[in-house]
């Protein structure tokens, strides 16, 4: 799965610290079993359940309003957790790119990525991912660029 825009337009010489980082990538992030994940989602269902026995005990909810009680802590919990999930699912996503960036700096050298990513900033394509309803968890170019000249110095 080599991106179509950048065909023809990169050498093989180019395209290896790009297919070894793409690969150490998904190495590392490809299932959200990892333990980061797990650490955050375990306590989040864990705080559900001690959560809403706990509002039914502390306010001694009556039978009409524990249904509307319920629903509100089921929603606000449910967003909550979503916001969390989401944001450290960008996180790590951003920490794995950057990670197996510098692994493939460390096997092709750190001047032949650096080159690689600035020629393909230079070609200033317009990539919009066409998956998740266009949502990009992952650094572009321009970032991946700076984190290994940063880490360079």
């Amino acid at each position: 799965m080599l991106p179509e825009r950048l065909m023809g337009k990169l050498t093989p010489e180019e395209w290896r610290p790009l297919l070894a980082s793409g690969i150490l990538y998904y190495n590392r992030f490809r299932s959200l079993n990892s333990p980061y994940l797990k650490s955050l989602v375990l306590p989040l269902a864990v705080g559900m359940f001690v959560l809403i026995p706990a509002l039914f005990v502390t306010f001694r909810v009556s039978a009409p309003y524990s249904i509307w009680l319920l629903l509100g802590v089921l929603v606000s919990w449910t967003i909550f957790s979503g916001y969390l999930l989401w944001r450290s699912l960008f996180v790590e996503s951003k920490r794995a790119r950057f990670e197996a960036d510098e692994k493939a700096a460390e096997l092709f050298g750190r001047d032949a990525i650096i080159a690689t990513l600035t020629k393909i900033d230079s070609l200033n394509l317009d990539y919009k991912p066409r998956y998740i309803g266009r949502l990009n968890y992952s650094p572009n170019v321009r970032q991946r660029l700076e984190h290994l000249k940063k880490a360079d110095s």
